[in-house]
């Protein structure tokens, strides 16, 4: 995974998206991505940021820095997420058990400014991370 650092920081999001669809679980890769998605984090976009979220979070791997990072991030680029990026990012939260209240107050603002846009997988899942949360 030499060349990690050199993809797109949208393609580092599809492949842990991939792993996550796929169930696959790979301590020593998931340390390289992660270290790649942390040097970069700050050129992921706000849907990048929620699908990487939502990735680690199904695999169940925390690295801590990183979920800062992402976290630190997705308050920057929380317009540019739409429905279903908010309910990731807020699922991602509540399996993890991250309390992070300003990102879940960047995402709440957001999800009620974009209400009308859920439908209602995300909104019950939004909904649900955020009783699981308090």
């Amino acid at each position: 995974m030499a060349r990690l650092g050199d993809f797109e920081t949208r393609h580092q999001a599809r492949m842990v998206w991939a792993y996550a669809r796929m169930v696959v679980r790979d301590g020593p890769l998931f340390q390289s991505i992660a270290a790649a998605s942390m040097a970069r984090c700050s050129e992921f976009n706000g849907p990048d940021l929620a699908i990487t979220s939502w990735a680690w979070a199904k695999l169940e791997f925390v690295d801590v820095p990183l979920r800062k990072a992402i976290a630190s991030e997705a308050m920057l680029r929380i317009s540019d997420c739409n429905s279903q990026n908010l309910a990731n990012l807020a699922w991602s939260c509540a399996i993890v058990r991250c309390r992070d209240p300003p990102l879940c107050d960047a995402i709440s603002a957001q999800s009620l400014n974009r209400m009308s846009d859920f439908i209602a997988q995300e909104l019950s899942s939004t909904a649900w991370s955020f009783a699981k949360l308090s």
